[in-house]
């Protein structure tokens, strides 16, 4: 037999698939679900993975409420300016009531004096409500202004001594309520301080219609 009478091997070219040559098109990529990664572990992996999902997801909780808790925390210095200025009212009205000649004078200072007290006790008791424990020792008020009206008293000068000491201790105590209103996002709060602002603003008219 001669070499060219050896068989030659068939060859056909490869076939193209039979289809819609755009079918990959409509494939969509599928990720595995939480449940597929587990499936087929141990069950030592299993916890594992469990107690790593649930770590996370307390993690998360915790810096979520971490970011709502500190946009209505309180600032306490504020607070306590506030509830200082409400005392230092507190003792001038009272001393007022005692003291005073003008029956202007008195009128005004009892309605000061139950205003302020009242104001005292209402932020006292909200603060005590949500948490707070107040230190006594920081509310402080200014000694040398009750010194002046005792010695105003022994003067016989005691309302014109008063008149304008208690007029800028109103003036003052609007002044640290806005600023405590700025410091503070506590909707509950600010709905307070925004009462109390009003309230002082009710006394200086009460007083400026007293002293004129």
């Amino acid at each position: 037999m001669q070499p060219n009478d050896y068989p030659q091997p068939s060859y056909s070219p490869p076939s193209s698939p039979v289809g819609d040559p755009y079918d990959f098109l409509n494939q969509t990529n599928q990720s595995p679900s939480p449940l597929n990664l587990i499936k087929g572990k141990s069950f030592k992996t299993k916890m594992l993975l469990i107690i790593f999902v649930f770590l996370v997801i307390v993690i998360i909780l915790a810096i979520v409420k971490s970011i709502l808790s500190s946009n209505n925390a309180l600032n306490m210095t504020s607070m306590y300016a506030v509830l200082s200025s409400q005392q230092e009212i507190n003792t001038l009205a009272s001393t007022g009531a005692q003291s005073s000649t003008s029956q202007s004078y008195l009128n005004f200072s009892y309605t000061a004096l139950a205003t302020s007290a009242t104001n005292e006790t209402k932020l006292s008791s909200l603060l005590n409500a949500n948490g707070y424990k107040l230190n006594p020792a920081l509310i402080v008020t200014q000694p040398n202004l009750t010194n002046q009206l005792t010695q105003a008293q022994q003067n016989s000068t005691f309302d014109a001594t008063y008149g304008p000491i208690i007029s800028a201790q109103l003036q003052n105590y609007r002044t640290v309520l806005v600023n405590a209103y700025k410091l503070n996002k506590s909707p509950v709060i600010r709905e307070y301080l925004n009462t109390d602002y009003q309230n002082a603003g009710l006394l200086i008219k009460m007083f400026n219609s007293s002293y004129g």
